[in-house]
């Protein structure tokens, strides 16, 4: 078996155990406002755009309904073969395009009638990307990785990112939550390597507003922050 969570486009988390490529059992979705649903219920609200990541490595950028893979898709595996088919009740329903490497410039489109296009790259500077475009950018869900490893899957809008996503540096910290113009803004979770991590209030990329930072040894430094500095 093969654990999985997906995060979808509102920042829910859908946690789920996949056997032989399929669904195995119900999943658990957690909600960004801290609900949680288990068994039928929780499978009848995972629906929506999402980036599921899988234990082994593998990611898959696509539609979820009721819990199943379900429309158009795209399976990035960690060999870095991209495998771009329709899905229904969780399994391929069409022809699969397979690109074996991002080294050129690949584009492809919806077959399932959402007339979206998909791009997958490399550009001059070693950056790729893989995801949905809208006029020559990324726009919609996409990952992107950068020459030095660094990483984003989520959200896009005018080639920045934008809404949900999770943003991981080359130190292994890593940010999940939200995004306007390119900088966190918005709640978020930052997470450092050594195992401390805030959560709260970003603009402009820094912390700003009510958070707190929970220490690896248990202690906690809770209130309001400006400009990346503890106030209160």
């Amino acid at each position: 078996m093969i654990h999985a969570v997906v995060t979808f486009y509102n920042g829910d988390r859908y946690e789920i155990v996949y056997q032989n490529n399929k669904k195995h059992g119900y999943g658990k979705l957690c909600t960004i406002d801290g609900n949680i649903f288990t068994g039928p219920n929780a499978d009848q609200k995972a629906n929506g755009e999402g980036i599921c990541v899988f234990e082994t490595g593998n990611r898959f950028i696509g539609t979820y309904e009721n819990g199943n893979r379900h429309g158009h898709g795209i399976l990035l595996g960690e060999n870095g073969i991209i495998q771009a088919c329709d899905w229904i009740d969780d399994l391929p329903k069409s022809q699969s395009l397979i690109i074996q490497s991002t080294g050129g410039l690949y584009e492809w489109k919806d077959t399932m009638g959402k007339e979206r296009w998909y791009r997958a790259y490399d550009d001059e500077h070693g950056n790729k990307y893989i995801g949905n475009i809208v006029d020559d950018k990324a726009h919609g869900l996409g990952i992107r990785i950068w020459p030095d490893n660094t990483r984003y899957e989520g959200n896009f809008m005018d080639d920045k990112k934008h809404a949900y996503g999770i943003y991981f540096y080359t130190d292994r910290d890593r940010y999940m939550g939200e995004w306007y113009n390119d900088e966190t803004n918005g709640k978020g979770l930052l997470i450092w390597s050594n195992g401390t991590y805030y959560q709260g209030e970003f603009a402009n990329g820094k912390k700003h507003g009510y958070g707190k930072v929970i220490f690896a040894n248990g202690q906690i430094q809770e209130g309001e922050w400006r400009n990346d500095e503890y106030v209160t």
